[in-house]
């Protein structure tokens, strides 16, 4: 049996990678106590903002395919919690 290509291995590694990253998040998450336990829209919002930096509310909208404002409220109960921050142009 041949092993994979490098690069396809590399794709295995960031993605597995990724999911551990994810899995890290949500135990440091729980281990602060219920009271400070994401939902599961606001853990995937940052999850996208953690993926993609820079990103900007429609960014998010688009991905997701949900309108704007409604994203824009999500992120400014994350942005209130500390949890995202804003930079210059996004």
């Amino acid at each position: 049996m041949s092993e994979p290509r490098p690069d396809v291995r590399n794709s295995d590694i960031g993605r597995a990678y990724t999911e551990l990253a994810r899995i890290t998040r949500r135990a440091s998450i729980r281990a602060r106590g219920s009271e400070a336990i994401l939902s599961v829209v606001d853990q995937s919002l940052v999850d996208f903002v953690v993926q993609h930096e820079g990103c900007m509310a429609i960014d998010i909208a688009r991905y997701l395919r949900l309108n704007r404002s409604t994203i824009s409220r999500q992120l400014s109960g994350l942005l209130a919690a500390g949890l995202i921050r804003t930079v210059d142009g996004g």
